[in-house]
């Protein structure tokens, strides 16, 4: 009924990453991903440098690596282009600049980055990890009434529904097309293919029916699933040479915050 989330079960390759508590796995990732964004762009070009040798050592190379990138270089050189005309410091709005080019840079730097630290994250860890992680974290909340014992049921069905409705979406989307062709030598067909409007208003169109398939996938999970929550994972509690290195870096974070005044 729920299909598989896309974390790997295990890593191609072991690495130190795997022999990390659930929580303090989490807490890495977490804070990985503040200092990508919010350090200066040379440590995060060196967090980006070092995530591509894990990800490489738990067996995605390179190679691997740039394929997965590959879909996203046309969005890539929009940001690129958005950074040169609208960087104001060397040049009037809409004029290119070095300094813009270098902006978009280091933008598409920060963003592979941390996709990096979450592609690394997903390869060391498992679903039962990350429910595992979320709940040692959120435990405390459960003393005034959050139930910490219902998120593995809830991340288990968001895992599993998101790829549903894409591909459902994708169904919905080739139908539409099917059942609106036209001939390109007519009139109709040939307006058609002009419109650049076209595709968004046949995506536009598929939100009711897809809202629809999630009410009625929620009335027939809620009956499915009642009385079935999977029982909570009893990880333990971290070690202390696991906390001493999470809490170094999340002190050298704070550091270099109070250093540059907040920004």
């Amino acid at each position: 009924m729920i299909h598989a989330a896309a974390f790997d079960a295990t890593p191609a390759r072991p690495t130190f990453l795997g022999r990390l508590h659930p929580a303090v796995r989490l807490g890495w990732l977490v804070l990985v991903v503040v200092v990508t964004f919010a350090a200066p762009w040379p440590a995060a070009a060196t967090l980006a440098t070092l995530l591509v040798a894990l990800l490489a050592r738990s067996g995605m190379g390179l190679r691997a690596q740039a394929r997965l990138l590959r879909p996203w270089a046309p969005m890539a050189l929009l940001a690129l282009l958005v950074h040169t005309l609208t960087t104001t410091a060397a040049a009037p709005l809409g004029h290119p600049s070095w300094a813009g080019v270098l902006a978009g840079l280091r933008a598409l730097l920060r963003l592979a980055a941390g996709l990096a630290a979450l592609a690394a994250y997903q390869r060391s860890a498992s679903l039962d990890d990350l429910v595992a992680g979320l709940g040692w974290w959120l435990r405390p909340l459960a003393r005034i009434g959050l139930a910490v014992e219902d998120l593995g049921l809830a991340v288990a069905v968001a895992c599993g529904t998101v790829p549903q409705v894409i591909g459902e979406g994708r169904r919905l989307q080739a139908v539409t097309r099917l059942r609106r062709a036209t001939p390109p030598t007519s009139g109709a067909g040939r307006r058609r293919r002009t419109r650049p409007w076209a595709g968004v208003v046949d995506r536009a169109r598929l939100v009711v029916p897809l809202l629809e398939t999630l009410a009625r996938r929620a009335e027939t999970m809620e009956i499915a699933l009642r009385g079935r929550r999977p029982a909570a994972a009893r990880v333990g509690h971290p070690r202390l040479r696991e906390w001493a290195p999470l809490g170094t870096g999340l002190a050298a974070v704070v550091a270099m915050f109070l250093l540059r005044g907040g920004r």
